[in-house]
């Protein structure tokens, strides 16, 4: 038995269960038509959230003083140290608030898998 293809997502030749959209005809397309725009939204909001956090964090938690442009190089490598994990915890947590988790969390899962050697990232 196949799934409809309202409930899932071809994903690298595998089938995946997704959020159900709404089922009536004019909910539907719009709620397929905002998907792009949410998500573009959430990219916005969560970089610069991140960047925020990440400058907070080594100055007034850390005690690291200085930014990414102007040094000291210590500040530069710890920022893009803290960076990186702070903004995949941050993009799944966001894209929750805004009713897309599901879609974020593959996507952190996707790029961490391509990152670390660890087989069930990459499925």
């Amino acid at each position: 038995m196949t799934a409809s293809p309202r409930r899932s997502l071809l994903v690298r030749g595998k089938q995946r269960t997704a959020i159900k959209a709404p089922q009536g005809g004019r909910v539907r397309r719009a709620w397929e038509r905002a998907h792009y725009p949410v998500v573009m939204l959430v990219f916005a909001v969560n970089g610069s959230l991140a960047a925020f956090l990440g400058q907070r964090l080594l100055n007034d938690v850390v005690g690291v003083d200085g930014s990414l442009w102007s040094g000291p190089w210590g500040f530069r490598l710890a920022y893009i140290a803290l960076i990186t994990p702070l903004y995949s915890a941050l993009l799944m947590a966001t894209g929750a608030l805004f009713g897309k988790g599901a879609y974020f969390r593959r996507r952190v899962r996707r790029v961490w898998g391509l990152i670390l050697p660890i087989r069930p990232l990459r499925e």
